[in-house]
C-alpha cells in the first residue's frame, strides 16, 4: 500500500437521486480499472453539490462533473469521454480546455468549494 498523499485526486460532483451521476460513478470506476497498474496512487472523492449553495449554483445544470486539478469534465457519463479525460490528466494535462465550466466567481476558489468530499475508492 502507498503512504502519503495521493498522486492524483479526482472529484466527482453529484447529487442524490441523479441517475446520470450513478452512471458516471460506474463508468469512472470501470475506466480506472482499465488503466495500467503502476506506482501512481489515485483517490476519488464524491461531492454532493446540494450541501453547498455555491456548488449547486456552479454545477447544478452540469452534473455529473468530473474534476482533476483545474480540469473539469461536465456531463461526465460517456465511457470514451471519461477515458480521454483520465488519459489527459495522467499525461499531465491539467489546463482547462474550451467547453470547460467557467471559473469560480471568487479568485482562488477551489474546485471542491467548502463541501466535504466522500472518499469512494483508492486506486493504485
Amino acid at each position: 500500500m502507498f503512504d502519503g498523499p495521493p498522486d492524483i485526486v479526482l472529484t466527482l460532483y453529484t447529487r442524490p437521486g441523479c441517475h446520470l451521476c450513478d452512471d458516471a460513478r460506474t463508468q469512472l470506476h470501470q475506466e480506472l480499472g482499465r488503466l495500467p497498474r503502476g506506482r501512481r496512487r489515485i483517490d476519488v472523492a464524491e461531492v454532493d453539490i446540494d450541501i453547498d449553495g455555491s456548488l449547486r449554483a456552479r454545477y447544478g445544470e452540469w452534473i455529473p462533473v468530473l474534476a482533476a486539478g483545474d480540469r473539469e469534465l461536465p456531463l461526465a457519463m460517456r465511457p470514451g469521454t471519461i477515458a480521454a479525460f483520465l488519459h489527459d490528466v495522467f499525461d499531465g494535462g491539467f489546463a482547462p480546455r474550451s467547453g470547460a465550466l467557467p471559473a469560480a466567481d471568487a479568485p482562488g476558489t477551489s474546485l471542491s468549494g467548502t463541501a466535504p468530499a466522500r472518499s469512494l475508492r483508492r486506486h493504485a
